[in-house]
This record gives C-alpha cells, structure tokens and sequence, in this order.
C-alpha cells in the first residue's frame, strides 16, 4: 500500500475511550452551546440531519466536550435513516479507529451505502478499498468503476488515482493519454499529487514529449502548495541548468495561470 493511501485510509491503532456523558466544553461559546443544544434538541426527535450535525459537534467539540463515541452513535442513527454523508463520517470513523474498534468491512459497508447515492468522497473512498483490499476483495476493475464515478463529479483525488489506473494498467487497458487528462484535471484543482506526477512525467518524457521546463513548472506549483515539496524541488535543481530554473519558473506563472482559467470556467454563473 502506497504512503498516501495510507494517509488517507489508515490512522491510529488506538480505540478511543471517552467519557460518555461529556459537558459543554468550558472554551466554547455560548453561540456553539446554543447550536448544539437546538441540533440535539431536534436529534432526538428523529431529524436525520440533526442528528449528522450534532455528530459533528461531538467529533469537533463544538458547544460540547469533544466524544468520538457519541459522534459515532449520532452518525450511526443518522446513516441508518440513509443520510449520506453520516453513512460516509460513520466509515471513517471505522477505517481510523475513531470512536468504534477498527474494522474495514464495517467500513467499505457504509462507503458502498452513500456512495451507492452519489457521494462523491465515498465513491473515492469505496475505490481505494478495492484496490488495496480493505473490507473487500481486492478487485482493480471495481476500484476503476467507483473512481471514475467520482471523478465524473470532479473529486481530484479521485481523477488523479483514474490516472494512475490509466498509468498503470490497473483495471482498465493501459493508456497514457487518459492518464493525462484525468490526471491534468486533478492539477487543474490544484491537487499536489497531481502537479507533481505531470512533472515527472515531462522531465523523464513518460508518455509525453520530454519537457524539463514544463516538468519544472508543475514541480514549481506543486512546491508552492505543499511545503513537503520544496525539499523535492530543491533536490531537483541541484541536477538542472540555471536556464531551466528560470524558463521555469515562468513557465510557471504562465501555467497558473492557465489553471486558474479552467477552473474560473467550470464554476456556475451566478444568477
């Protein structure tokens, strides 16, 4: 399993132990107490999406102390009632341990229901347990059906792990120029994985014609957005021409741009 599907799917072993009847944290305001008290209030008739927010007010600590516990329950009634984006938190919280013992299948079960209703981060999620097996079979083809249902409602991380599968031949016949254009359309949203797998596919001229200026300007943006990365670019330069650094560097100025366009261009109007 890669470092960042780790990143994403796996976190602390620990199953967290809380005190299950907490009080308002003392550092919340009465304006977040007030909120959790009307989200419980209306919870506790069988509001589904009260009882989603009130989740989130036990997860984040918001009028109350925090209690990964009761989040779960709330998610848990929430989901049970079909409320996708309860189903997806209460996943989660399967997949990292958080509030619940860690269990994969519970996990992929409650992606599968709201990504079975078009969420769109569920559907990412549902294809990185096929793909790495967890809760599932591993099955490639299944991981490509949920990507691409994702990244047909635009989540980049979604579109970048369809490019990979692209890139790779995993699930679906290899083919770089699908990789690229679903790889494009994930550093088209600024994902960092995405704008540094462009450079490195055209520095090292993978399935385009090699380009160090262009490999430096995707480098150059995916360094501006992530720290972690200006260490790789550093490295990176030690090994290129003080020319390249520079037509690349504006480059990437002109490629931000050219980002930002398409970006600006897929937003709705506003009427």
């Amino acid at each position: 399993m890669t470092l960042a599907v780790r990143s994403w799917i796996i976190a602390s072993l620990c199953t967290f132990i809380v005190n299950s009847t907490p009080t308002a944290n003392a550092g919340t305001s009465q304006e977040e107490v007030n909120k959790f008290e009307d989200y419980k209030a209306r919870a506790e008739t069988g509001d589904a999406k009260a009882q989603y927010n009130l989740g989130l007010c036990y997860s984040n600590g918001v009028g109350i102390t925090k209690s990964p516990v009761l989040a779960v329950s709330w998610w848990r009634k929430a989901s049970e009632q079909g409320f996708p984006q309860a189903q997806h938190n209460l996943a989660d919280c399967y997949a990292f341990g958080d509030g619940v013992i860690k269990d994969y299948v519970q996990a992929a079960y409650w992606y599968r229901k709201a990504a079975e209703q078009g969420f769109a981060w569920s559907q990412f999620n549902l294809g990185l347990s096929y793909a790495n097996g967890l809760g599932v079979d591993k099955n490639h083809v299944q991981a490509v059906s949920w990507y691409l249902k994702a990244a047909e409602q635009g989540d980049p991380k979604a579109q970048f792990f369809l490019g990979l599968c692209f890139a790779r031949g995993e699930g679906v016949s290899k083919d770089d120029a699908l990789y690229h254009r679903w790889t494009r359309k994930s550093a088209e949203q600024g994902y960092v994985m995405a704008l540094s797998g462009l450079g490195d596919s055209y520095y090292h001229g993978e399935g385009v014609i090699k380009d160090e200026v262009e490999g430096y300007a995707f480098w150059h943006l995916a360094a501006i957005i992530d720290n972690s990365r200006r260490t790789h670019l550093a490295w990176r330069e030690q090994k290129l021409s003080k020319s390249i650094i520079a037509s690349g560097k504006t480059r990437a100025i002109e490629l931000q741009k050219e980002l930002d366009e398409k970006k600006t261009a897929r937003q709705p109007v506003s009427k």
